[in-house]
């Protein structure tokens, strides 16, 4: 008997700890840091999942830089940003990798490294992906999916020496997880001055991918390169 009522008050207070964390729970805003050495708190998310746990659910309420700190890498996760709460032009998020390299393990069914899903206002910034040759099935470095508005990729490296398959990208932009073909619901998506290596047989050195079906909507989009070049069947050269 007595057991089970010390198992009621831990059951109690673990209900209790979660009701006022949740009461506590603020939208983001202002600087934050990404370092793995330091434990998630305050400030500081100890990994990007961390990062992207909170702001996905707490959203924001003011510009948002998260920095990830110099020499704090590399990091090996898969990450996913989605449908932030308090989004807009008064309310931008940016990540800044600082140079600091994210790897992770894909598979077919699970090919990104960092996803923005159904994200807006979102700036990725001088952040380094690496494919880890214990992929397998695929492999999108940086992943917007479904819906975008306002994306900002910018000064980023991708890494994908060893590969040669269409199945492996560096920038993609589509309405499907899996596949580079499907298209979506996309608005202002700027991809400057970032490079790749690897990739598709036919962009052996350098590419992205960018799906243009009569589905996708890409008014007022721009993309960058040092030399651009023309865009054909949704591929583009030139980094």
């Amino acid at each position: 008997m007595k057991a089970k009522s010390t198992l009621r008050l831990i059951l109690l207070q673990l209900g209790c700890i979660a009701w006022v964390a949740s009461l506590t729970a603020q939208p983001l805003s202002g600087a934050y840091t990404i370092d793995s050495a330091l434990p998630t708190a305050g400030a500081n998310f100890q990994s990007f999942n961390d990062f992207a746990a909170s702001i996905n659910i707490n959203g924001v309420a003011d510009h948002v830089i998260a920095t990830v700190e110099p020499g704090s890498g590399p990091y090996q996760e898969q990450v996913v940003f989605s449908n932030i709460p308090g989004a807009g032009p008064d309310a931008t998020i940016t990540l800044e990798g600082s140079g600091e390299t994210i790897s992770a393990v894909t598979s077919s069914t699970s090919r990104h490294v960092v996803r923005l899903a159904n994200c807006q206002y979102f700036t990725v910034n001088n952040l380094h992906v690496a494919w880890d040759p214990a992929s397998t099935g695929g492999f999108y470095a940086i992943h917007v999916f479904d819906t975008g508005n306002h994306i900002t990729i910018s000064n980023c490296e991708v890494d994908i020496s060893g590969t040669n398959s269409t199945l492996y990208g560096a920038y993609i932009v589509s309405g499907s997880e899996t596949s580079i073909l499907e298209g979506g619901d996309f608005h202002n998506i700027l991809i400057t001055q970032n490079s790749a290596q690897g990739g598709d047989i036919t962009h052996r050195y350098s590419d992205w991918f960018l799906p243009w079906p009569a589905t996708s909507s890409f008014p007022t989009t721009s993309f960058s390169t040092p030399t651009p070049t023309p865009c054909t069947s949704g591929k583009r050269t030139g980094w």
